[in-house]
């Protein structure tokens, strides 16, 4: 949404880039609205993915509500299993 007091900057864009942004826009969206939504981090823990899956799914049951009491009764708790290399 646009506010006459939020900071903007301007940016360079190839013509493939410019036209892949138009196809993502939907009606009302800014294209910094787009880009936000496309480029957000990704998740690191697997209680931030869900977090963002309840959100992007609000309404509808993704999962088993005892599984999903499970994981957030997990949440903060470290496993014993050994780190994995990279």
């Amino acid at each position: 949404m646009y506010s006459p007091c939020m900071a903007t900057t301007t940016i360079s864009l190839t013509t493939e880039a410019y036209d892949t942004l138009v196809r993502l826009k939907q009606k009302r969206e800014s294209f910094s609205d787009v880009i936000v939504k496309h480029l957000r981090p990704k998740p690191r823990t697997c209680g931030e993915l869900l977090d963002e899956l309840e959100g992007e799914f609000e309404g509808v049951q993704l999962f088993d509500p005892q599984l999903i009491k499970k994981v957030k009764e997990g949440r903060g708790r470290r496993s014993n299993r050994p780190a994995q290399k990279r």
